[in-house]
């Protein structure tokens, strides 16, 4: 008897693991439906802006698809780099490098040292068969590094300013 009163015991302990903590009564939570459950990005200060004005009027950012194409679209600069390429020959000439170039006598030094223009004109074909020029038409390449290279390069030929 006192083996089975044991035993009950012991079951009676370990089905509570595999029952709920909470109760039927407990687990029923109220819902609050309505402007009571709203809550406002302003915290109740009076000087905070209208978070729904914000997002919805006319200056907001956030904006629907008519609003975009009828807005932002046409706000939008016709040339930039992003859907533009870098217009090399019209800034290498706006700067005046080949003047410049030719001005901090970098021509005649090279000349002095041996290499002449034909020499470099000798290397075309071999740099066209090395896929070099397939390189120049990378995006990135002649948008990012050739304005980089192009933009510094009067101050870097000593004539200071643009063109």
């Amino acid at each position: 008897m006192k083996l089975t009163a044991v035993i009950v015991a012991l079951c009676a302990t370990s089905a509570s693991a595999y029952t709920s903590s909470f109760m039927g009564t407990q687990s029923a939570m109220r819902v609050n439906v309505g402007r009571s459950n709203l809550r406002m990005e302003t915290f109740g200060f009076e000087f905070a802006e209208d978070a729904a004005a914000v997002a919805l009027g006319e200056d907001s950012k956030l904006l629907g698809e008519r609003r975009l194409k009828e807005q932002f679209i046409p706000e939008q600069q016709p040339r930039s780099l992003l859907t533009d390429d870098y217009p090399i020959l019209e800034r290498v000439g706006e700067l005046s490098l080949l003047t410049r170039t030719a001005e901090a006598g970098i021509l005649s030094a090279l000349e002095e040292k041996g290499l002449t223009l034909g020499q470099l004109e000798a290397l075309l074909p071999v740099i066209e068969k090395l896929g070099v020029l397939k390189l120049v038409q990378n995006p990135i390449l002649y948008n990012l590094v050739l304005p980089l290279l192009i933009e510094p390069a009067p101050l870097l030929l000593g004539q200071g300013g643009s063109g």
